[in-house]
């Protein structure tokens, strides 16, 4: 009887452990590269998470630098399901919005880099009631959905 209750024991214990190791792996599954939401957060990047969006002020404030024609940088940063980054970013050079693509982190992507050069940002009021922001007005594609608020 003390053998099957140790036995039980063990499965438990060893369960428990397998457990604890699945949890600590998902956890750090954002911290691809080093770059882990909050980080990305911290410096100020626009991210995307299915938390939500954070720093979107900072998205407004490069679309009021792009009106008044200043030059201005920021990065897009949002997460696939398995926790890797991929990154947009925009530079506004006062006339063209340089647009980059890159989703080389992605562990299940293509790992490619795209870019392209626009013009314009367009909001729009989707059937759902959300905000989608765009590029427009570029060389090569478009519009870019960039993000959803």
């Amino acid at each position: 009887m003390k053998k099957i209750v140790r036995l039980k024991a063990l499965i438990i214990l060893l369960f428990v452990l397998l457990l604890f190791a699945c949890s600590q792996n998902e956890n750090n599954k954002s911290d691809v590269g080093g770059y882990e939401s909050a980080e990305a957060i911290e410096r100020g990047d626009v991210v995307i998470t299915s938390d939500g969006l954070s720093n979107f002020d900072r998205f407004e404030d490069f679309l009021d630098h792009i009106s008044k024609k200043k030059e201005d940088y920021i990065r897009i940063t949002s997460y696939t399901i398995e926790g890797d980054p991929i990154f947009q970013d925009l530079h506004y050079d006062g006339k063209v919005i340089q647009y980059k693509h890159d989703n080389t982190h992605d562990e299940y992507g293509e790992k490619k880099v795209d870019t392209d050069d626009c013009k314009k940002i367009l909001k729009k009021i989707n059937d759902g009631g959300k905000t989608e922001y765009y590029a427009t007005s570029c060389e090569k594609d478009g519009p870019i959905l960039l993000l959803e608020k």
